[in-house]
């Protein structure tokens, strides 16, 4: 299964992005679409794909479907975080705060309190970070732009570690998301990402399209990011750590976000974002002060994840 994950510029409100969108999406025979950003302006309604089912999300976040699947069950657990289960994989879309470091440091705090709370859960989190996860992966006229730094990093490092997930993009040198020149100054960022859990990353290939950003047929200046998910997910093999203080229970962890006995589909945002009735989808996960949370030192062997197929 071929998920893309893009920043659209706000863009597809336009017949021409979205033409090229839905010509780009055929031609990588994309099943989720992942999009952050995609239009404006804020509160019109979501923008029809044709050949794709609109899961829902908000201005900052939304996600389709291509209509030979059917439509997984979503969450909108806050303006910038949706979540979206395809089987026993979890998948986290984000649109971290464009504007101050303080702010996404909270946001990335949030996610990974969330994310803990579901144990040993395979997960992959995409989306645009608005953070250069290493100095040099965000240069200003080719040195360490200020735009990001420990204040929102040390979070970021922290959520790998508490997570268990792997940079699937990070190589040396930098392959940058987002290249702009204006006024005679230079910026390259990487901050569209893709985290997939340590055990599952051998086994789902990430790359980057920048032809989305740089050809004649560009519809954002955003690379997308392409994730080929396994049809099946592996069974964790970790091993505890020496010392790791015992966890919670899978059971316990995922005690407030019962699976859903059928998959929720929504074309209106107000649908995606309306609470849902706990008999047709699972409750949302709410950040509080006594969230618990597991240590980050090892895992115990957890249960084996249900058969899951990607298959429509």
């Amino acid at each position: 299964m071929r998920v893309a994950s893009v920043n659209l510029n706000k863009r597809i409100g336009g017949t021409t992005a979205r033409n090229r969108l839905l010509r780009w999406l055929a031609g990588n025979d994309i099943a989720l679409l992942l999009a952050q950003e995609p239009w404006r302006p804020a509160g019109r309604a979501p923008v029809h794909l044709d050949g794709y089912c609109a899961i829902g999300g908000t201005d900052s976040v939304f996600a389709w479907i291509h209509e030979r699947f059917k439509a997984p069950a979503s969450r909108q657990l806050a303006p910038h975080w949706q979540r979206i289960e395809l089987g026993y994989l979890a998948v986290h879309q984000i649109y971290l705060n464009a504007h101050a470091q303080a702010a996404r440091a909270a946001q990335l705090h949030q996610l990974q309190a969330g994310m803990r709370a579901e144990g040993d859960r395979p997960a992959l989190v995409v989306g645009d970070f608005n953070l250069a996860p290493r100095p040099h992966d965000g240069l200003f006229d080719g040195h360490p732009s200020s735009f990001n730094s420990d204040t929102d990093r040390r979070p970021f490092q922290a959520l790998l570690g508490a997570c268990l997930l792997h940079d699937t993009t990070a190589s040396d040198p930098p392959e940058f998301s987002v290249v702009r020149s204006a006024r005679g100054k230079h910026w390259e960022f990487r901050c569209d990402l893709a985290l997939v859990s340590d055990y599952l990353a051998p086994s789902a290939p990430v790359t980057y399209d920048h032809g989305v950003r740089t050809d004649g047929t560009a519809f954002t200046d955003h690379s997308a990011v392409l994730i080929d998910l396994p049809r099946q997910t592996a069974r964790p093999t970790r091993q505890p750590s020496p010392g790791a203080a015992p966890r919670r229970s899978h059971e316990a962890s995922l005690r407030s976000l019962r699976p859903s006995s059928r998959s929720v589909r929504s074309s209106t945002m107000a649908a995606a974002t309306a609470p849902t009735s706990p008999t047709t989808a699972r409750r949302a996960w709410t950040p509080t002060a006594t969230t618990p949370t597991r240590p980050s030192a090892g895992h115990t062997s957890p249960p084996p994840p249900p058969a899951t197929t990607w298959s429509p």
